[in-house]
């Protein structure tokens, strides 16, 4: 099925769960928030308090480790399928993984260059200290792709930018989803390299509302 990603661990039993709980994560300026554009308009919760990179305050580790298992408690009881996107969440992970129904991982990767380059004009950092904060979150990245024991999906930003929608139909995949062909197409057209959406972050459609809230509608009618 993969060929434009890469796949550990995946297991068709896990895939296809009730429950499914996806965290995307990778290096600054990796492309995090391209890959959680797609699958935000593919119908996956991924927060209702963001910032124009798509990245949930509640998953803040300033708020403390209680607040963020506070936040996993309530997303299980209100998604089946849900997930949050956070570059390093190496602070916390360790302790909320064992929390997440079915975890899911999702590791971008960036070519070094690229990245280097992105982070010194985003954020004004030396050319040389670009490339070490590079290396070491690559090698935190590394680290818990191995030791989560869980399946875990490779992404490359180069490969989605160059073949957005085959990259976000194996993306689906991997996450369990069934988008029809229209539904892809409409997350490929979140892909644009160079530049955040702020406004992807303060409005859905009227049609992805309805694909978030889906689960929620679902969970609280049948309780009645």
């Amino acid at each position: 099925m993969y060929s434009h990603t890469i796949a550990f661990r995946d297991d068709e039993t896990l895939r296809t769960g009730k429950q499914r709980t996806l965290m995307i994560y990778g290096v600054n300026r990796g492309g995090t928030t391209a890959v959680a554009g797609g699958i935000r308009r593919m119908g996956v919760f991924l927060g209702d308090d963001m910032e124009g990179n798509l990245e949930d305050k509640c998953f803040r580790f300033k708020h403390g480790l209680d607040a963020i298992r506070g936040t996993v408690a309530q997303r299980n009881a209100d998604y089946d399928v849900w997930g949050w996107k956070h570059p390093h969440p190496h602070q916390y992970i360790d302790d909320i993984l064992p929390e997440l129904r079915n975890p899911r991982l999702i590791l971008v990767t960036r070519d070094m260059t690229a990245n280097t380059l992105g982070v010194s004009s985003w954020d004004q950092e030396a050319l040389g200290k670009g490339v070490g904060l590079y290396m070491g979150q690559t090698r935190k990245n590394v680290d818990l792709m191995w030791n989560a024991k869980c399946p875990v999906m490779l992404v490359s930003y180069e490969k989605l930018v160059l073949k957005p929608e085959a990259v976000l139909k194996e993306l689906a995949h991997f996450c369990g989803l069934n988008p029809k062909k229209a539904l892809v197409s409409h997350a490929a057209e979140f892909i644009k390299p160079g530049a955040y959406q702020p406004e992807e972050a303060k409005a859905l459609t009227f049609s992805e509302y309805c694909r978030h809230r889906g689960s929620l509608i679902k969970r609280r009618f049948f309780k009645r």
